[in-house]
């Protein structure tokens, strides 16, 4: 991968200092890493976990796994048995590598027309408005020093892309449309966050159905437990992304003394509370230019409503 110039071990301070170190430092690994993970070829039986970012990601990871387990905890970090695509290169790890269970799962962000094609794959969505709110609460005071950047700033890469700024397929509608355009391919299941939230059990029911696997009442009871919050918080080392942060230390991007967590308590505040008044309106405005004109969903909600119906 090359030799990376050591960088002064601290968090940028600054919206301009993040996009410098982001460009120079991150980007060029992270891009490596990306060529790699997408040159892989899937097999009928593997499994990609796809959301775009913060829309339910290592939720999916954590029922999948403990489906093909039956409750395996057996790991330091979610990422040693679900790898991540796009970072597999740079964390050293094989993707053609077995796994635990009769199957490979693998983890992503991926959209429909980047992601490796020929095997199984499974997308939560979540509300345009949550899931920024949510990434921006994830890296604030992570990825830079806190209030550095402010949740405007951040706002314009989730909203128009981040394919220079680290290596991001796309964007969140980008994402959404092109899987949207598979909702009828029978190795495609959709979910929606909110949806999962309201039913866990009717979630694990479709994504064992889904992935061929016959539920019991001593699973259906050992799902119950470890796909809650509760439980996952329980064990929240394990889903801290510790091999990343190892990583990004090694090339000196970010401080290896602060953790991040992909799991946290149910605190998010509601983003019409958070988010000011014009980048919700200019959020519904790209989702009426893009989002409208490719599905004819009106809004989120048209999505989730539709998402529910399409499962009865």
């Amino acid at each position: 991968m090359g030799t990376m110039i050591p960088q002064k071990l601290i968090r940028p301070s600054s919206w301009a200092e993040w996009l410098e170190r982001s460009q120079n430092i991150l980007a060029p690994v992270v891009s490596e890493s990306i060529k790699h993970g997408l040159s892989y070829q899937a097999i009928p039986s593997d499994v990609f976990i796809t959301p775009f970012a913060k829309c339910g990601t290592t939720w999916l990871e954590q029922i999948t796994h403990s489906l093909r387990t039956r409750g395996d905890m057996d790991f330091r970090d979610i990422l040693e048995v679900i790898p991540w695509v796009e970072m597999a290169y740079w964390l050293r790890q094989d993707l053609y590598a077995s796994q635990k269970g009769e199957f490979k799962v693998f983890k992503c962000h991926l959209s429909w027309d980047a992601v490796p094609k020929g095997g199984r794959y499974i997308v939560s969505f979540r509300d345009p408005k949550a899931a920024l709110v949510s990434d921006y609460q994830f890296v604030d005071g992570y990825s830079w020093e806190k209030g550095a950047v402010s949740l405007e700033e951040h706002a314009n890469l989730f909203m128009y892309g981040r394919d220079g700024e680290g290596g991001w397929d796309g964007n969140y509608w980008k994402h959404l449309i092109s899987w949207w355009e598979q909702r009828d391919n029978p190795q495609v299941l959709l979910l929606c966050y909110e949806n999962m939230r309201e039913d866990l059990a009717g979630t694990i029911d479709k994504i064992a159905s889904f992935l061929g696997i016959e539920m019991d009442q001593e699973l259906q009871t050992l799902m119950m437990k470890h796909s809650s919050r509760d439980f996952m918080l329980t064990y929240q080392s394990k889903f801290s992304g510790s091999l990343l942060q190892e990583a990004m230390a090694n090339i000196k991007y970010t401080p290896p003394s602060k953790g991040i967590s992909m799991v946290k308590e149910n605190r998010l505040s509601s983003p019409n509370q958070l988010l000011p008044k014009y980048i919700e309106e200019e959020m519904g405005s790209i989702w009426d230019k893009l989002v409208t004109r490719n599905t004819g969903l009106l809004s989120y909600e048209d999505l989730v409503q539709f998402m529910k119906k399409d499962s009865k």
